[in-house]
């Protein structure tokens, strides 16, 4: 965290001070995930996640769920390009974040297809979760083609 805050310019007492306040029960995985992609990422969320795979790894690692974090990282995602001060730079960027995701473990291809198929329960996605399953398309049609290989 102390990495990622400091990577967009916020000072190390934040951060902490941040967390305590959020998690007074105790550390939640997804609830921090929430937090690092509400607060931390910026317009080079795809760059900053490779940068802090070690730290997000060891993160999710403490997941007691890792399909129910999976689901909440997609989630954050959604939000972070679609309602976040950065959206406006970010959707366009929703695949190179996916694949950064993918590749430091925190999502797995199966994950990202039934979150696509899925539509956030709609036969036909409309808003954010429309236009964040459209900006993903080309990821997602990489990953079908490799799966079908």
């Amino acid at each position: 965290l102390i990495k990622m805050a400091s990577h967009d310019g916020l000072r190390e007492g934040n951060v902490s001070k941040k967390i305590v306040e959020e998690a007074p029960g105790g550390l939640q995985v997804d609830s921090l995930l929430g937090f690092i992609f509400g607060s931390m990422l910026g317009d080079d969320a795809d760059t900053q996640i490779l940068d802090c795979e070690a730290e997000l790894r060891q993160l999710y690692a403490a997941s007691s769920d890792t399909g129910e974090t999976q689901r909440a990282i997609l989630s954050y995602v959604q939000k972070l390009v679609t309602d976040s001060t950065h959206a406006a730079g970010l959707l366009g960027r929703t695949p190179p974040i996916l694949k950064a995701l993918c590749d430091i473990g925190l999502l797995t291809k199966d994950a990202v297809l039934e979150w696509h198929a899925d539509g956030g329960g709609q036969s036909e996605p409309t808003g954010a979760a429309g236009k964040v399953r459209e900006a993903a398309e080309p990821f997602v049609d990489r990953l079908r083609a490799s799966q079908q290989r």
